[in-house]
């Protein structure tokens, strides 16, 4: 209004009111100084009207202006003014929202070629969508722009072939970004570099890991900030107070497909589970995420070589691999100020040697590196690390002697596992300062010597592993062993002793006693094996007892589902209190000299699976209403001297094996 008023303002020095015709400046001169000729059809009509002669036009017009005499001029001129305006502003808004349409066009052009002048074909092709902006015009991100906005390095992490290819998820993203997104914050022009890379990276890691598949989507894709992408607890991102994302949480949420290279657009997060889904593919570099603190990738079906910079990112402390069968790879050398604490990579199938830098890793709590193919010595600098607790080098391929353990680690490990290698040698001194040690396990390699009373005495030994190796000299004595041993497995070795004397001096805690194949092994199962009243698992199997099963002391033991004494001197008939032990599962009386009839107290172990009394051959009895007749005990494996022949001795329609022990052969049934 102001404007129109000043257009109708009194001069104050000629008087003249703002809406006349100013004067009609002198014609503009040609070069050579005369005056610049006019049109030949201005000059007509000017001629016509100097002679009195008035165009039709002309005439029509006078005519109009006559017949509207009531409409003074200045009224007139100020409609015309008021129109004059609106035109304007019109022209200036369209102005304005072409410019923001070419900026974004550009914007999207600069994914490929880097700037937003890329004449590339494949720069040219990579969206051919029809979604339209809000003015209705087809966005396109690859039509040549002359200005990049200053994003030409925006997607930096994003090929051109990735953007070029409709099927992939960074064109699916891009797209959504571009004409779906409900929040049209790339269009906007108004977000943060941050804010559109991240908004990006999570369409993306959407759409690698088939989102639409998800257990839960989480709200991805929805209009509201990434920051709102969650359950509210504990699945989805969740951002820091700047609002960028600090942690991408989708465990269990039935992921499958890869793990993007977008995930580098998340310069903020510190924390990254994955695990229990069904992620394949390889693991990207994310050497990019310097504030990476937990990557858990557990339980997934990952392949291919892990980046050697995932150890040694500046924040890294958690790093979980495991239950990947197809990662491959070597553990770098660890640079100095690492803050690991956590490194678990069982059951992938990483190679090479352990670097002794694992020593710099002076904040180390958790080794596991169990069942891949590591070779060569261990380190001693693993033994000096101060807070280990758990080092798990099961299952490997590593040579050569077990380093001695330091004081420095006695307060710490609690789990040592070195069993399935190929170590050899004695046990290591320096275990009686393992004052937290509960499970000890150098099972499975070429272990000699003796074992020595500082191990099995440790206060907090639970578990003590040391099967299939060339120890020599008597079992140990356990009268001094802690109350919390629990499991015991001294089977496949060269101990001599008596069996009469663990069971009488072992603490009464075990669950599991396996002496089996200690040839030299002798003495009887006596009547102490009832104490062991939490037994779960008792075999005896191949050693050189004699006696018979004491049946009063066998019938309460409730919880054992195996009893296994299959290959040794024992006779008399079986008890048949072992009709008490609702719990067995696996019953192998084979190879002994048991005589009598079978007893029909079998029929009462309804958990049985598993039945072997072949090789005895005084044994006799009818198998057939006591395991075949459709009892209650559903039976998968049984074994007896039912062979066709003149030895045969029971009788037993249902077994999957018949021996002859005149033979010594059994045949399938």
């Amino acid at each position: 209004d102001s404007m129109v008023d000043s257009l109708y303002t009194e001069d104050p020095t000629t008087g003249q009111i703002g809406d006349q015709e100013p004067s009609v400046p002198p014609l503009p001169m040609d070069p050579s100084g005369g005056a610049a000729a006019l049109d030949l059809r201005s000059a007509r009509r000017m001629e016509s009207i100097r002679d009195g002669e008035e165009s039709e036009d002309e005439s029509s017009r006078k005519k109009h202006c006559l017949a509207n005499k009531s409409l003074s001029r200045p009224t007139i001129n100020k409609a015309c003014v008021l129109i004059t305006c609106l035109c304007f502003l019109i022209a200036a808004f369209v102005a304005t929202l072409v410019t923001l349409i070419k900026r974004n066009k550009a914007r999207s052009a600069s994914l490929v070629g880097g700037t937003g002048n890329s004449t590339s074909a494949e720069s040219d092709n990579i969206f051919n969508t029809t979604a339209s902006g809000d003015n209705g015009e087809s966005l396109n991100p690859n039509d040549n722009q002359d200005e990049t906005d200053g994003v030409d390095d925006t997607f930096v992490y994003t090929s051109a072939t990735a953007l070029s290819d409709q099927e992939s998820p960074q064109w699916k993203a891009m797209d959504w970004l571009l004409n779906n997104d409900e929040s049209r914050l790339f269009l906007s022009g108004g977000a943060s570099r941050t804010e559109i890379q991240e908004r990006f990276g999570a369409a993306t890691l959407y759409f690698a890991t088939k989102g639409n598949g998800w257990s839960s989507d989480l709200g991805f894709l929805s209009g509201g900030s990434i920051c709102s992408w969650n359950d509210g607890e504990s699945l989805g991102i969740f951002c820091n107070e700047m609002g960028a994302a600090e942690k991408i949480n989708l465990a269990s949420n039935n992921l499958s497909g890869s793990m993007p290279n977008e995930l580098k657009y998340f310069s903020s997060l510190k924390t990254l589970y994955l695990y229990y889904n069904e992620l394949t593919g390889s693991i990207p570099d994310l050497s990019p995420l310097t504030s990476l603190e937990e990557i858990d990738l557990d339980t997934n079906s990952l392949a291919g070589d892990v980046p050697g910079s995932l150890f040694n990112l500046p924040n890294i402390r958690y790093l979980y691999l495991l239950y990947n069968k197809g990662l491959t790879g070597s553990i770098p050398n660890i640079q100095d100020q690492s803050r690991l604490e956590r490194i678990s990579l069982f059951q992938c199938s990483f190679f090479g040697s352990l670097p002794s830098s694992l020593g710099k890793a002076s904040g180390l709590e958790l080794l596991q590196l169990k069942n891949n193919a590591f070779t060569g010595t261990i380190p001693s600098e693993i033994f000096g690390l101060p807070k280990l607790e758990t080092l798990g080098l099961h299952g490997n391929r590593l040579t050569g002697f077990i380093p001695s353990i330091p004081e420095s680690l006695g307060t710490t490990l609690v789990s040592l596992s070195l069993g399935g290698n190929q170590l050899q040698g004695p046990i290591p001194d320096g275990l009686a300062g393992l004052v937290n040690l509960e499970l000890f396990s150098v099972h499975e390699n070429k272990l000699t010597g003796s074992i020595g009373s500082e191990l099995v005495q440790l206060p907090a030994l639970q578990g003590l592993w040391l099967f299939d190796n060339k120890f020599t000299g008597t079992l140990p004595d356990l009268s001094s062993s802690p109350s919390t041993l629990a499991e015991l497995y001294l089977n496949g070795n060269e101990l001599t002793g008596n069996l009469e004397d663990l069971l009488a001096t072992a603490p009464s805690s075990l669950e599991t006693i396996d002496l089996s194949q200690n040839s030299r092994l002798q003495g009887s199962i006596s009547t102490e094996i009832g104490r062991f009243t939490s037994l779960k698992s008792f075999n005896v199997s191949y050693c050189s007892l004699d006696g018979s099963l004491p049946g009063s002391s066998l019938g309460p033991l409730a919880s054992v589902e195996l009893l296994a004494v299959a290959g040794n001197e024992l006779s008399n008939t079986i008890p048949s209190e072992i009709g008490k032990m609702q719990a067995l599962r696996v019953l192998d009386l084979s190879r002994n000299a048991f005589s009598g009839d079978i007893p029909s107290e079998i029929r009462n172990l309804s958990s049985l699976a598993s039945l072997d009394v072949s090789y005895n051959p005084f044994l006799s009895g009818n198998l057939n209403p006591i395991i075949c007749d459709g009892g209650t005990i559903d039976i998968t494996t049984a074994v007896a001297d039912c062979a066709d022949d003149f030895m045969t001795t029971v009788k037993c329609d249902c077994c999957t094996a018949c021996c002859s022990p005149s033979y010594e052969q059994c045949f399938a049934a």
